[in-house]
């Protein structure tokens, strides 16, 4: 357990298990966060995303709501909107390219994914 964190892995899956509906709770570079539950704002933007993979690569699969296992040695938790392979270049267990882009922004995501995201739409459900 690094010297900074707030609990062990093991403290924070107890934890997770006890929590109350309405939140999520997450585990990032031992640190403790609460995130609220996907709104329907958090829904839209998950199915417009699916509906775009849908439409440029049928046969690729966007995970909704999903738990994932992050950091080295699976030592963090997260709980993501939703989950598609799009970071880039690994070396030494890490992703090179991780890029991130405003809403609007046109976005090609590179090989495997090979799809073009026009985000313009995505500032409907922004605050």
């Amino acid at each position: 357990m690094p010297e900074h964190a707030q609990m062990t892995v093991e403290e924070f899956e107890h934890l997770e298990k006890h929590a109350p509906d309405t939140v999520k709770l997450e585990f990032i570079r031992g640190k403790l966060k609460v995130k609220p539950m996907p709104d329907q704002r958090h829904r839209a933007i998950v199915m417009w995303l699916l509906t775009q993979c849908m439409q440029q690569r049928p046969e690729l699969l966007l995970y909704p709501e999903q738990d994932l296992q992050v950091e080295t040695y699976r030592n963090g938790r997260a709980y993501a909107d939703g989950a598609l392979v799009v970071f880039s270049e690994p070396m030494n267990g890490a992703y090179q390219r991780c890029p991130s882009y405003p809403f609007g922004n046109t976005v090609q995501l590179p090989a495997p994914v090979n799809i073009t995201l026009e985000t313009e739409k995505l500032k409907d459900y922004s605050n």
